[in-house]
């Protein structure tokens, strides 16, 4: 399907899905959340977009793909919406993202420090049958040998990843 098909009145949900590469139940997740403007609808409650919803979803895929949020994105373009030049906000933005891509690199490089110490350690020979509580010895000597430090934890990398991703 062409723009052109969009424009002729076709704009429903399956024909924008398909112009825009958006899954139809990302589309309307993306009218539930606000980014997506609500559509008209015919007598018959089919919902009818406009040209502009695929060039504003191909927008968000290109906003997810630099790692914006869809929070982060939807202040896009309420300033966007509002007449408003976000390129200032967006600048701020990405200078964050870039700073989160670094820390993300050192946590991860924490983490694989960790995982060399681990696999330097030969596993003990009655590691085979495990008694008890222990799994695995290789990571029980990671939790017992990290124990009660925060900094680089596994824990504290998935919060700084997932920090701005609300």
């Amino acid at each position: 399907m062409t723009r052109s098909t969009v424009s002729n009145g076709h704009g429903y949900i399956g024909n924008i899905a398909k112009a825009s590469g958006v899954p139809i139940k990302t589309i309307r997740y993306y009218e539930e959340v606000g980014l997506l403007p609500e559509p008209e609808r015919t007598e018959s409650g089919y919902r009818v977009y406009s040209e502009a919803v695929v060039e504003r979803l191909t927008f968000v895929k290109k906003a997810q793909h630099l790692g914006l949020s869809l929070s982060e994105i939807q202040d896009i373009l309420d300033l966007s919406d509002r007449k408003r030049c976000p390129c200032g906000h967006v600048q701020k933005l990405l200078q964050r993202q870039v700073q989160d891509i670094h820390q993300r690199i050192q946590d991860l490089k924490v983490i694989e420090g960790r995982i060399h110490r681990v696999l330097r350690t030969p596993c003990p020979p009655q590691a085979c049958h495990p008694q008890g509580k222990a799994q695995c010895p290789y990571i029980e000597k990671v939790s017992l040998e990290f124990k009660g430090k925060k900094k680089g934890t596994n824990q504290e990398v998935r919060k700084s990843w997932t920090r701005n991703r609300k």
